[in-house]
């Protein structure tokens, strides 16, 4: 094999044809997948507002809950759900 048949690749284009391509002409192609394969192996990352927003909702169902087990626990008429 000569030097020059090392650096050709088998390419299929996304209509499904073949073609051969040189390394050089095909490593800019192929840049931009990879560059969104790195990007979708990185931990998501949520922003400060939306854990804030998560927080507070947490801490408001949390206080629903405990004033639901009072009023069932604490109330004169035995109420039932």
């Amino acid at each position: 094999m000569s030097d020059s048949d090392q650096h050709v690749v088998k390419v299929r284009s996304s209509s499904g044809k073949k073609e051969w391509m040189t390394l050089e002409k095909f490593e800019p192609l192929n840049k931009p997948r990879a560059i969104k394969q790195e990007k979708s192996k990185r931990p998501i990352e949520q922003s400060t507002a939306k854990k804030k927003w998560t927080t507070i909702s947490i801490w408001l169902n949390l206080l629903l809950l405990i004033t639901l087990v009072m009023l069932l626990f604490y109330s004169p008429t035995g109420l039932t759900f």
